[in-house]
């Protein structure tokens, strides 16, 4: 079982659909390390709930991030355990 994730690319952004992914494939991930200067290319504009939900997740580090990462993690996925960013 996977309760720690860390993301790092510098070639690549990490898109909407992959946290989804993530998000339902590592229903247990307790903490998520994202690190990621890139923009994301696909960006949902939607301005409605996005469905990305990670029900454990306790702790989310996000360092040299693009600020895409930040809007989607923070303000556009349901994080009902997060205690420590």
């Amino acid at each position: 079982m996977v309760t720690k994730l860390l993301l790092y690319d510098d070639i690549q952004p990490f898109e909407s659909s992959f946290f989804e992914r993530v998000s339902r494939a590592l229903p247990h991930l307790r903490t998520l390390d994202v690190m990621n200067g890139l923009e994301q290319q696909e960006k949902k504009t939607t301005t409605t709930t996005n469905n990305l939900e990670f029900i454990n997740l306790t702790t989310l580090i996000l360092f040299d991030i693009h600020l895409d990462y930040a809007e989607q993690l923070l303000c556009r996925t349901h994080l009902p355990c997060l205690v420590e960013l």
